[in-house]
């Protein structure tokens, strides 16, 4: 066998897709993404992508599609996250619902991705009216705050594993918090660190 054909043999298959709602998630897993090795980038293919439409359900819908794709051309992924948050959508049970049963993650915040980088500073039970309200409370922290801030990782990463880490779990154990799938019925709540803890563990693997 040549050294060619060896190499399309162990061609590496897509592993992880993320679909964001928008372009701050996506900013932000970005960069969380060029943080890891290398290596890390070569062995295991991380698709961050911003969906062509941020409604939660025809991400969902979106998610499903390319999942299904993925499966006909046999390079299916090991693990699909949709990356959304409430802004005061009604009737998210559904979407919640189809998403346990195509098994696709969630990586959800009330009331917006703002309150997941709070928690990088502040060990708060804070319930925002809305992600105006979450955002200037953002910038009296990140001076110049703005959606698209493009180290917006870089600014929040020195406050991880100390803050943001526990401070979700602590979050989440206040809302009495068990299944990813009924995060929606507790505000606030986030389960970005889910995620975020994903992608950062492949380094361990």
């Amino acid at each position: 066998m040549t050294h060619r054909k060896r190499n399309k043999i162990r061609k590496i298959s897509p592993h992880i897709l993320i679909l964001c709602e928008g372009e701050t998630e996506k900013i932000y897993f970005d960069g969380l993404k060029s943080t890891l090795s290398r290596q890390t980038q070569r062995d295991i293919s991380i698709i961050i992508t911003q969906s062509s439409d941020n409604e939660p359900k025809r991400m969902l819908k979106e998610a499903i599609a390319k999942k299904e794709k993925a499966i006909s051309e046999q390079q299916p992924y090991k693990e699909i996250w949709l990356v959304f948050d409430d802004d005061n959508r009604p009737n998210f049970k559904t979407i919640f619902s189809d998403a346990r049963d195509n098994k696709i993650n969630i990586a959800y915040t009330s009331i917006s991705i703002e309150s997941w980088f709070l928690l990088h500073f502040e060990k708060k039970a804070t319930i925002f009216t809305n992600a105006k309200k979450a955002k200037t409370h953002l910038a009296t922290f990140i001076t110049g705050y703005t959606e698209t801030m493009p180290d917006i990782y870089d600014k929040l990463q020195s406050h991880y594993v100390n803050s943001a880490l526990p401070n979700a779990k602590w979050l989440r154990k206040q809302k009495e918090y068990h299944d990813m799938y009924e995060s929606y019925k507790l505000k606030p709540i986030t389960t970005i660190d889910m995620l975020t803890e994903t992608l950062l563990n492949i380094e361990k693997t």
